[in-house]
């Protein structure tokens, strides 16, 4: 090969080479050669610009007990809380805003609860033993067996007329004793009626001059009502029979819609120790509580 076939070679070969180069195996274009980085477009804003309340106006949302009135967009406030309206704790629920529910602390404690007293006769016809005394002999027990023969709760029925917001609540208890001793000599039963959440109990109002009436008040989810009714009859005895002899006893309450502290009790008789015993010591021991709830 002569002198310029060989340039002519040479000039061939560094043309592919640069065809090569350029195509470099790659067939698709490069869209951001030579782009500035600060120059690529940015997504569009998704908040709202500070100045939209001052163009549109304020979007209020209301204010509540802990926060003023509040602008949902700009969180600008305007004037107070409303502060909390505050009921007071009652033995169904703690203190509790009536505005908003919001509570503080716990619901005053029962009666019952502080006593450390429970319910024990808690199914309609069972037999609990009950233990008290004969009437002439303090100091000599007797025990018998107690059951709730009856116990209802209705709004209204013959002689029971209906009250809006209340219910009546009738139960009927007794007590048989088979002993032979029991047969002729006076049995010296005990009972009383407890309020379960208050130890004042039952208290009776009273018109202008006086005069008792068989009505009263029950606070009730911190309601008071003032028209409840009780009624408690004084027990009757049986004759002997071969089963022995029944004390019969009864009570009947009007009261608001759902309440369930009047407790139907017989305490122990043997517990009385003169005019100095307390309500609480009669029923210390060997008591039998029945919950009309």
């Amino acid at each position: 090969m002569n002198k310029i076939a060989r340039i002519i070679a040479m000039i061939m070969a560094l043309v592919m080479v640069f065809a090569l180069t350029a195509c470099g195996g790659e067939t698709t274009p490069d869209a951001t050669v030579n782009k500035n980085p600060t120059e690529m477009p940015t997504e569009a804003p998704t908040s709202i610009p500070a100045d939209v309340c001052a163009d549109m106006g304020h979007t209020w949302v209301d204010a509540t007990c802990e926060a003023p009135k509040t602008c949902s967009v700009c969180s600008e406030t305007e004037g107070e809380a409303l502060g909390h309206v505050w009921i007071d704790a009652n033995y169904q629920a703690p203190k509790t805003c009536e505005t908003c529910g919001a509570t503080e602390g716990e619901a005053i404690e029962a009666y019952f609860e502080t006593m450390g007293w429970e319910i024990n006769v808690t199914e309609i016809g069972k037999e609990y033993d009950y233990t008290t005394c004969f009437y002439d002999k303090m100091d000599e027990s007797i025990t018998g067996k107690l059951f709730v023969d009856k116990y209802e709760v209705f709004a209204s029925a013959d002689g029971y007329p209906a009250k809006e917001g209340y219910e009546y609540r009738c139960a009927t208890v007794k007590v048989l004793f088979s002993d032979e001793g029991a047969k002729n000599r006076p049995i010296g039963t005990y009972n009383g009626f407890f309020n379960y959440y208050d130890k004042a109990g039952f208290v009776p109002n009273e018109t202008p001059d006086g005069e008792t009436i068989l009505t009263y008040t029950l606070n009730w989810n911190g309601v008071d009502y003032t028209e409840c009714k009780l009624y408690i009859n004084n027990g009757e005895w049986s004759e002997w029979t071969n089963e022995g002899i029944y004390f019969t006893m009864g009570v009947e309450a009007l009261v608001p819609v759902g309440y369930d502290g009047i407790v139907f009790a017989f305490g122990n008789g043997g517990n009385y120790t003169g005019e100095t015993t307390t309500y609480e010591q009669m029923f210390a021991t060997d008591a039998l509580f029945f919950r009309m709830d």
